[in-house]
């Protein structure tokens, strides 16, 4: 190997390093954020497979922090070490592409049930309408509509 690329691979920016870290930092913060909301969805999947995602999530964050902490410790310092960083690098980007594909399943499946119940109950709602004005239609004071009920009105109203 040429040495002056040997060289090059051999020192990592100072302001790099910073980089690396800083962004280590803030993927720790905003997963430890985020993971609540994890929880919440996947608890409104309930009976959905969804171990695959999980695993998928872990995964993923592993992998960006060994690229984030390789930066950081120089692990990626020698021919070895960036053939290590294109491979976690290749690696992230199929599991990331494979993690949006299921989490596209779990949303579409969560979207399908919340359809089908949204229908039943506006079935129900229909149905309680339609039961509503029948009995309005049916309505013991209502003697047009029914043809009389043959009753006249006692004097005990007019007192009320």
């Amino acid at each position: 190997m040429d040495p002056l690329c040997q060289a090059a691979l051999l020192v990592t920016s100072p302001a790099a390093k910073a980089v690396a870290l800083v962004l280590l930092v803030a993927f720790f913060v905003v997963a430890i954020a985020v993971v609540p909301l994890e929880f919440s969805f996947y608890r409104s999947l309930q009976r959905q497979p969804f171990g695959t995602a999980v695993a998928l999530e872990i995964i993923i964050s592993v992998d960006i922090v060994a690229l984030l902490a390789g930066v950081v410790l120089d692990w990626y310092a020698t021919p070895r070490g960036m053939i290590l960083l294109l491979s976690l690098m290749i690696v992230l980007l199929l599991l990331t592409m494979w993690f949006v594909y299921w989490r596209y399943r779990l949303i579409s499946a969560l979207y399908s049930r919340a359809t089908l119940k949204s229908q039943e109950e506006l079935r129900r709602l229909l149905n309680d309408i339609a039961e509503a004005r029948e009995r309005s239609k049916r309505a013991p004071g209502d003697d047009e509509k029914d043809g009389g009920s043959g009753e006249e009105p006692t004097e005990e109203r007019d007192d009320d």
